[in-house]
């Protein structure tokens, strides 16, 4: 009799289990066969509203993409560009290679500089560590 019992629990269980499982898929079903927008059934002025929000926002959200992209192509052309230099496509390397340079001397001067400050610090901390070590 308890063995019995046991089983009969067991298959109340299945099939309860398995009329779960059929009616969460039946609900998975209908959500997958429903429109696409929430609001489409609704004919009221707050779902126009909303509607129309949401194609400004789509509109706005084109409107920033084309922009960016016309953006990063000037930047691109103006990164490529050798006229700020005095330069032209098809000039003479002779004349690229002076200016390009001219434009560089003043640059690496100035690292040098730099370079001779940080070694001169350097020599300084050595000397107060040496001094203190003593």
């Amino acid at each position: 009799m308890a063995a019995e019992n046991e089983e009969f629990d067991k298959s109340a269980i299945i099939k309860k289990s398995l009329h779960m499982v059929k009616h969460r898929a039946e609900l998975q079903a209908s959500i997958r066969q429903s429109k696409g927008h929430f609001y489409d059934h609704v004919k009221s002025k707050v779902a126009r509203c909303i509607k129309v929000q949401k194609k400004i926002a789509k509109a706005n959200k084109k409107r920033q993409t084309a922009v960016d992209d016309n953006s990063e192509q000037a930047q691109m052309s103006k990164a490529l560009s050798v006229e700020p230099y005095g330069l032209k496509f098809g000039a003479k390397n002779g004349t690229w290679v002076e200016r390009a340079r001219e434009a560089i001397k003043p640059r690496e001067e100035e690292i040098r500089e730099r370079e001779l400050q940080v070694e001169e610090l350097q020599a300084r901390l050595k000397e107060k560590l040496s001094v203190q070590v003593v």
